[in-house]
């Protein structure tokens, strides 16, 4: 039950003021820098705010559990029909096959909550020149 409440914030601001909420504190608490560029994003459906709240609060957990990241940028937009996330960060890489328990389980839950969208969701790794 716990993991599909909706944040307050949500309610009272929005998903976009919500998530600068969010990047306020973990930039406060963790030092860790969160860019946010959300192009035309108006309000959504609770159950969609909802879900991409709680998979960019993951991934930003994940990041700082395990990336050892300095920055982390989000976008999050419109194209035609859809919502776009992008979360991408400057730590180490990860790999992308992840199985469905075990110690995955922030991956395994922003696929499972994906999944109750109809929508997809790709992990990819990019490592940048000079790094292992």
């Amino acid at each position: 039950m716990i993991h599909d409440l909706r944040p307050v914030a949500l309610d009272e601001l929005g998903l976009v003021p919500a998530l600068r909420q969010h990047f306020a504190r973990c930039e406060r608490e963790h030092g860790l820098a969160v860019d946010l560029v959300a192009n035309e994003v108006e309000r959504l459906p609770a159950v969609v705010e909802t879900a991409l709240f709680r998979i960019v609060q993951e991934a930003v957990n994940n990041v700082l559990r395990h990336a050892h990241a300095q920055k982390v940028s989000v976008t999050l937009g419109r194209k035609a029909d859809r919502v776009e996330l992008r979360v991408v960060d400057d730590g180490q890489g990860f790999d992308i096959q992840v199985p469905r328990s075990g110690r995955h389980v922030g991956l395994w839950s922003m696929r499972e909550r994906v999944e109750q969208l109809a929508a997809s969701l790709r992990c990819a790794v990019h490592q940048a020149r000079g790094r292992p």
